[in-house]
């Protein structure tokens, strides 16, 4: 029963730990897709003063791939919180089981 409880506290710090995890992702794409529109912006008055189709960065398209790698991530890191939460929440049904069986045990 001890386990179970220790266990329970554990998935409660991994679960907070995974949640925040997921809100620093989303603050990162934000920012990243506003850094992209800026760059997308400044890249196109840059062709459209100099009528070059070379002008393009390679940082604006590599950065391109930044979020969709981050969007990911952020889905795998709530594919393994859902999991976690799951195993928390079918806890309590398991620490009273346990509870319950000692309890009958000692009787």
């Amino acid at each position: 029963m001890a386990a179970l409880t220790d266990r329970r506290t554990v998935l409660a710090q991994e679960i907070s730990k995974a949640r925040r995890l997921q809100m620093q992702f989303d603050a990162r794409i934000e920012s990243v897709e506003q850094q992209i529109a800026s760059d997308t912006q400044s890249v196109a008055n840059r062709l459209i003063d100099t009528g070059e189709l070379s002008a393009l960065r390679a940082a604006l398209a590599s950065r391109h791939a930044e979020p969709t790698a981050t969007r990911h991530t952020r889905d795998e890191v709530a594919r393994r919180t859902q999991a976690l939460q799951a195993e928390h929440d079918a806890l309590p049904d398991k620490i009273r089981l346990a509870r319950d069986s000692y309890r009958g045990a000692r009787a």
